[in-house]
């Protein structure tokens, strides 16, 4: 039995155009890029219609996929540049954390060792994220939430690999002095 490799996918729906070969491929990415969207937004409702954004834009492009990323990185791009677009129409630099996060965004990432976070702890730790610039939040997602390395996270944000490295340390660094300020106070 052949594995049906994201790739595999691709190319036979690109030759074939099966439908079904489509809503495997839909089916499989939609929750994390949900989420992944949904940990830029902070909203439900927008994260909602930025996904249905972002597949009809990957649907649509998908003949001139190239194949020399891999699917997943190529489709995270396309989130997240969607994302941008919507932040620029809304003249949004920084969110505001509405709580909706905790149920939708996260919990696909969530580790056995991690559910153990107080809704306190966790709230603070969504404030701290909200209060990074879009940026920072993003390199901190794709890499520290959705587990992408350093390289495949800069090629979805469009940078240099180095760059990723920093965003993310300091992102790090800007989270941890924000939560201990917190605690102390």
């Amino acid at each position: 039995m052949m594995i049906e490799t994201d790739e595999y996918l691709v190319r036979a729906y690109v030759a074939g155009g099966c439908l079904s070969l489509l809503d495997k491929l839909i089916d499989r990415h939609l929750v994390k890029v949900r989420n992944l969207i949904c940990s830029m937004v902070l909203n439900a409702s927008d994260a909602d219609d930025l996904t249905q954004e972002t597949f009809i834009k990957a649907t649509a492009a998908l003949p001139g996929f190239r194949h020399n990323a891999c699917f997943k990185t190529w489709l995270y791009r396309i989130a997240v540049n969607t994302v941008r677009s919507f932040m620029r129409r809304r003249g949004a630099m920084l969110v505001d954390f509405t709580g909706e996060m905790h149920e939708s965004a996260v919990t696909a990432s969530v580790t056995p060792s991690s559910e153990v976070i107080s809704r306190e702890e966790w709230a603070r730790l969504m404030r701290a994220i909200t209060s990074l610039s879009p940026c920072l939040r993003r390199a901190f997602i794709l890499v520290g939430v959705h587990e992408f390395n350093p390289r495949e996270a800069a090629r979805i944000e469009g940078c240099l690999t180095a760059t990723m490295y920093r965003r993310v340390h300091v992102a790090r660094r800007q989270l941890q002095k924000m939560l201990r300020e917190e605690v102390a106070s």
